[in-house]
């Protein structure tokens, strides 16, 4: 079964192992239903953005640098 990321009205977070048919809610310590929060993937890519403005707004020059974060499984290897 899945790993799940909970976020209660309380404020607390909190993982759980459920089935895929039940994951939508979950009941947190506090007693309230928690709901499903979602959460980034394994491999995350970044994305920065550089802009060269001139004086008089107009954008002169744009340059985008993107990069996958590496994903290191349990045996150690990088996808």
């Amino acid at each position: 079964m899945p790993l799940y990321l909970y976020v209660c009205k309380c404020g607390e977070q909190f993982e759980a192992i459920k089935s895929i048919a039940s994951r939508h809610d979950a009941i947190c310590k506090c007693g309230k239903t928690a709901k499903l929060k979602i959460s980034a993937w394994g491999r995350v890519i970044f994305s920065s953005f550089f802009r060269v403005v001139g004086s008089d707004g107009r954008i002169l020059q744009s340059k985008q640098i993107t990069e996958r974060t590496p994903y290191t499984d349990s045996n150690g290897r990088e996808w």
